[in-house]
């Protein structure tokens, strides 16, 4: 116990305890800060991509759930998504009726809106989850 109640000792233990606590805790903070810019620069992408890219093709004969609109539709969907960083495209109207997914077996289900998906379409524009 002797080597303990060296200053020197003492000194080394601490910086080391306090440098290896600092590493671990910027790391932690980086890694929280990355994940929520992340997030933000997807729900970025999904409102670039569903306002400039999916609700120019949206047609009033795909609202209405013609199926010749729903498979044209879903052609060039499908296309899109091949090349493209997002995953999924689903359009939901007011009454929380997909009018279209790329999983078709969706098609024409109801879903309860979330706060802010009846906040998108009260104020128009897009949203992602």
């Amino acid at each position: 116990m002797r080597v303990l109640r060296s200053p020197v000792t003492l000194f080394l233990l601490v910086g080391t305890l306090t440098v290896t606590a600092i590493v671990i805790g910027t790391g932690f903070l980086a890694d929280r800060a990355a994940s929520d810019e992340a997030e933000v620069e997807a729900r970025n992408t999904a409102r670039v991509v569903g306002a400039f890219v999916v609700a120019p093709k949206v047609t009033p004969a795909l609202v209405h759930g013609r199926s010749g609109a729903i498979d044209r539709f879903d052609t060039k969907m499908l296309a899109f998504l091949k090349d493209s960083p997002i995953d999924h495209v689903t359009i939901i109207d007011r009454g929380g009726r997909i009018v279209y997914a790329d999983d078709i077996s969706r098609i024409g289900e109801t879903v309860e809106l979330t706060a802010s998906q009846q906040r998108v379409l009260r104020r128009g524009g897009t949203g992602s989850r």
